[in-house]
């Protein structure tokens, strides 16, 4: 459990812009080799979105596959502990199209969030919240804004039900970015919807 706090907070650093301290505590977690293999997979995934937060593009993909070996490793063993959310198909494929946002590449991270989010289980509410608020984001920044619009209207309930501050992180950014456009149409409509749901109000109808 010891390694596993390394990787949540490794997790905290993410979300507090910390590329940096989220490498380290990641590498940390990775180098205890008495760690799980799914721990160590975790681990790797987090270091891969701090470089890509960093703009280190190989870096990032060089922990990605080794993130996808651990998981790997860990999917062989017999009776291995399920650490972390166990409603993601393919965390390292979902984690890249994360990454590649955060590497300035949105029009190549969108269609790999659409499909990892796509074999998401329907009560797995939280984690399609979160990874479909970073799905419109990507579509929001490559410039497909009716399709952003569109995405982001779907998921604002799940996003409310979450209540999640990792969410309204990824909300807020998708405010801002969709904000360049405050005369486009499909934007225009969004955003009393999209400004309610960052105030915590009630759905706006």
């Amino acid at each position: 459990m010891g390694s596993y706090a390394l990787v949540r907070r490794a997790l905290i650093s993410l979300y507090s812009n910390d590329p940096a301290q989220a490498i380290s505590l990641s590498q940390r977690a990775q180098s205890e080799t008495w760690a799980p293999a799914r721990v160590r997979g975790l681990a790797a995934l987090h270091e891969a979105q701090g470089h890509a937060l960093a703009g280190r593009y190989d870096d990032c993909h060089r922990a990605l596959d080794r993130g996808r070996r651990h998981l790997a490793q860990h999917d062989e063993e017999q009776d291995a502990p399920i650490l972390g959310t166990s409603t993601i198909a393919d965390p390292a494929n979902m984690v890249a199209g994360w990454c590649l946002y955060d590497l300035g590449r949105p029009g190549e991270a969108a269609p790999i969030l659409d499909e990892e989010i796509a074999r998401l289980p329907g009560y797995a509410y939280r984690s399609r919240a979160r990874f479909a608020t970073r799905r419109a984001l990507a579509y929001a920044a490559a410039g497909e804004l009716d399709h952003a619009c569109e995405l982001t209207h779907q998921l604002l309930p799940e996003a409310r039900a979450a209540a999640s501050a990792t969410i309204r992180i990824d909300l807020h950014r998708l405010a801002r970015v969709l904000g360049r456009w405050p005369r486009h149409h499909a934007v225009r409509h969004l955003q009393p919807h999209l400004d309610s749901a960052l105030a915590g109000g009630r759905q706006v109808t």
